[in-house]
């Protein structure tokens, strides 16, 4: 197995992604970039994608596992589980001794968010459990982690950076939709349904393609407001181009369903903003 396959399977490109995204929004909030802040981001994507990937093969045989990625997390299962948490202590430790005071608050308060929502995730009975679909947390999470710790370090904002952070939300949603689509089979098998699959694969297209308008809409809107400045119209071009490629990725599955290539094209659309990062 190469090195690019084992980072991949890792998430270490959802990881670049995040880190390029925090960049971009310090850039653009005039935002001195810490490299507290950056570690314990990295740290936080890596512990939440690894921990579901470790959650989905808990307790299962190797024959119930139907993706190459799963069979990665079953046969390294213990050593991946000590990588997480060896990752949870490096933040922890980071977090206490370089975090700005805000920037700790903020993230004690999205973790307990998190952990609220798990909690009630597992009190509520199946029927009605489905109507909390981890695809809008992960979302809002990934989202919030980016923007939220950006503004907790005093950054300067506005009805741009307000929007473009909806709309950076709305294209993290957008990315898991697609890959619910595409693995839908697949989760079935397994057992994973939740509301999404409760819909059927035509509502799950039909409503990325409704949220795929309204992030394009929302874009062209402050597009055409007179007093945004400059370089958040390059933002929305950029937030434009993201959306445009996950559609792309969508209505092409003969190309992206082999090899599993829609995954590495999905998660690499967070790789968009790092052309942000050299504007002035």
């Amino acid at each position: 197995m190469s090195l690019l396959k084992i980072l991949q399977y890792l998430n270490f490109d959802v990881v670049l992604g995040a880190i390029l995204s925090l960049l971009m929004v310090q850039h653009l909030s005039d935002v001195l970039p810490q490299l507290s802040v950056s570690v314990c981001l990295a740290l936080a994507v890596f512990v939440v994608y690894s921990t579901d990937r470790l959650l989905d093969v808990f307790g299962n045989k190797e024959s119930d596992i139907l993706t190459t990625r799963h069979r990665f997390y079953f046969k390294h299962f213990g050593g991946l589980a000590l990588l997480t948490a060896q990752a949870i202590w490096v933040g922890g430790v980071v977090a206490w001794q370089s975090l700005p005071n805000t920037v700790w608050i903020f993230g004690l308060r999205l973790s307990a968010a998190v952990v609220a929502y798990l909690l009630l995730v597992q009190i509520l009975p199946k029927p009605i459990k489905i109507y909390f679909p981890k695809e809008v947390l992960t979302a809002f999470v990934y989202c919030a982690g980016i923007w939220g710790s950006v503004k907790a370090q005093g950054a300067q904002t506005s009805m741009a950076w307000y929007w473009a952070a909806s709309v950076f939300g709305l294209i993290a949603l957008l990315n898991l939709l697609l890959f619910t689509y595409y693995e839908y089979d697949r989760d079935l098998k397994q057992q994973q349904a939740a509301l999404f699959h409760r819909w059927g694969k035509k509502k799950i297209k039909l409503i990325f393609n409704v949220l795929a308008v309204i992030i394009l809409l929302s874009v062209v809107m402050l597009m055409w407001q007179k007093h945004t400045p400059h370089i958040w119209l390059w933002v929305e071009m950029t937030e434009m181009a993201m959306a445009l490629w996950l559609v792309l990725v969508m209505y092409q599955p003969k190309l992206f369903r082999r090899a599993s290539r829609y995954r590495f094209a999905a998660d690499a659309v967070f790789l968009f903003p790092a052309w942000v990062l050299f504007l002035n």
